[in-house]
């Protein structure tokens, strides 16, 4: 999971400088699309062909569609094909010299505050959205309601996804990352309170609202911080780092919400905690700073 999902983000953004966020936008609207509609796909294919027919299938479509398509078109960077990023040398516009100029070592980045702001972020993003994913149906039972009406959010979830990716894309080439930081943890805030106090009404429509804006700046900030922040000749190392500790957290979520169901028969304390540390994330967020442009921030910022 987390090998493929940085190779795949990385190659994007080493082939891009002047329009990552666009391409950004582009690639994440396809993610946000398939964070969002794969549960109720799956859940179908599961019903169809069972759970170990649904294997062989993904099995078979990744080996024979997606492995030759990878052989074919796949170069890990425009220069290795005596190419340059965004297929020009220069851009005759003022933004011609706005790609980083500090070229980061992991040591360095992890030295940061940005780092650990953003790492942390996309961390309890994924613990939130694999635990409620993974048990979706029983919050919704649990709630009052009935199971499948939980898949029922996950397409309007996904449209919001996708509006948001692709504007927030654009955006990320124009104005500081960290305006899009604080608004994709005030959406998880919303999502979050959504889930803690689910009920039909408002709390139904905070999670297709809260969880759209933030499954789609995830998408964005995932992919143009490390190479924004930090620069591009260490971006496996940085944002390698950034994914092993997603993979964690998305590992951990289920099994912690799983955990709290058991000790007090409801999910109310694990949204309760994800909820209390996305309002710290957010109340740090306010504090970082672009280490291009303050190379010498540490962990504890001034």
């Amino acid at each position: 999971q987390g090998i493929l999902t940085m190779a795949s983000r990385n190659m994007v953004m080493k082939w891009f400088d002047h329009h990552r966020g666009l391409a950004s936008g582009l690639s994440g609207a396809a993610v946000a699309f398939g964070f969002s509609y794969t549960p109720t796909l799956f859940s179908g294919m599961i019903t169809e062909r069972g759970w170990s027919g649904t294997w062989l299938l993904l099995g078979g479509f990744l080996i024979l569609i997606c492995a030759p398509l990878l052989l074919i078109f796949f170069r890990d960077t425009p220069e290795a094909s005596g190419l340059v990023p965004d297929g020009r040398a220069e851009f005759p516009n003022t933004r011609k010299n706005k790609g980083p100029k500090i070229q980061f070592t992991l040591k360095e980045a992890r030295s940061t505050f940005p780092f650990w702001a953003f790492t942390m972020t996309m961390a309890l993003q994924a613990l939130v959205l694999t635990a409620t994913t993974f048990h979706i149906e029983s919050i919704f039972e649990l709630a009052g309601m009935e199971g499948s009406k939980g898949f029922s959010i996950f397409p309007p979830t996904a449209h919001i996804a996708i509006a948001i990716t692709l504007t927030g894309g654009w955006l990320s080439d124009r104005v500081e990352l960290k305006g899009l930081l604080l608004a994709m943890l005030a959406a998880m805030t919303i999502n979050l309170i959504g889930f803690t106090n689910l009920t039909p009404g408002w709390p139904v429509a905070c999670l297709i609202l809260g969880g759209g804006v933030a499954n789609g700046l995830f998408a964005v900030l995932m992919s143009v911080t490390w190479p924004h922040y930090y620069g591009r000749k260490h971006l496996g190392a940085i944002s390698g780092l950034c994914m092993t500790f997603m993979v964690i957290f998305s590992a951990i979520g289920p099994t912690f919400y799983s955990g709290v169901l058991w000790l007090n028969g409801n999910y109310k304390g694990g949204n309760l905690v994800s909820l209390l540390a996305a309002l710290a994330l957010l109340a740090c967020a306010f504090r970082v700073r672009n280490p291009q442009n303050h190379p010498t921030n540490k962990s504890i910022p001034d």
